[in-house]
């Protein structure tokens, strides 16, 4: 796979949040074996996966709020979330809020990729973006689909992204 470059979207304000579970616990092992710990445990117990990541934000006037989450879904039988919350200072336009959202997701869904490889099961990056041209966020979603696609990964946009529109939504508002 190609290598992507996130770069000019992070600095040091962007790395620092922390992984937790939805209950607040540190995540003290790389995200990847984490996951992929879990995966393998739900694979045993007989379930079908779905992995997803999804980033959210929320802009103020100083300041934007992220948040990003790995969604473990349990096909019919609910899941796991495991989130990070962040902020930066500098403004942006909304295209440019909506793709470092997806650009922070691949960075995430790359991480997680090869290792789910092995078991079989693959990642979707969950955009907060509308297929309808008649909101404002379908602004970026054909380049935010060509990015993902072209990363390999498996895009979804609203109404089915419920990583980012549902889960990270929450923890930014």
């Amino acid at each position: 796979f190609p290598s992507h470059d996130t770069s000019r979207f992070q600095d040091s304000a962007t790395i620092c949040g922390e992984w937790t579970t939805f209950n607040r616990e540190a995540i003290a092992v790389p995200l990847a074996d984490y996951i992929r710990s879990m995966v393998q445990s739900e694979q045993l117990d007989g379930y079908t996966l779905r992995v997803c990541v999804g980033t959210d934000s929320q802009q103020y006037t100083r300041h934007t709020e992220f948040a990003s989450v790995v969604v473990i879904y349990r096909v019919g039988h609910g899941g796991s979330m495991l989130m990070r919350r962040f902020r930066e200072t500098r403004q942006m336009t909304l295209r440019e809020r909506l793709m470092h959202e997806v650009a922070l997701s691949i960075d995430i869904a790359w991480q997680l990729m090869e290792p789910l490889r092995t078991l079989g099961a693959a990642v979707e990056v969950h955009a907060d973006i509308n297929e309808d041209p008649r909101f404002p966020s379908h602004i970026a979603y054909q380049e935010a689909r060509g990015y993902v696609r072209g990363m390999g990964l498996t895009f979804r946009a609203k109404p089915d992204a419920f990583a980012s529109s549902c889960c990270a939504d929450v923890l930014v508002h």
